[in-house]
């Protein structure tokens, strides 16, 4: 995930009064052969709530385009998700 787009999306998220909710750099996900990206982790898996997050952050900031979000890929690792 881009990294601008990770931190904009775990702060509209906690601005929201979600917990649970964290930012993980340099995540090795399963599809990604060895590379690493920004990641979220969080609680409970709810897309709805990313996308809308996004859509928010877009709104208020010039500097985040609504394509650097353009395909998410989520890993369940123990009670935790994460978003990538």
């Amino acid at each position: 995930m881009n990294r601008r787009a990770a931190i904009a999306i775990v702060n509209q998220l906690k601005l929201e009064g979600e917990e649970g909710i964290s930012l993980i750099e340099d995540y090795s996900g399963r599809s990604l052969g060895g590379r690493s990206t920004t990641a979220i982790a969080m609680e409970e898996l709810d897309f709805a709530k990313i996308a809308r997050a996004w859509a928010q952050a877009c709104v208020y900031s010039d500097d985040l385009d609504p394509s650097d979000l353009d395909y998410l890929r989520c890993d369940q690792l123990g009670m935790r998700y994460v978003v990538y």
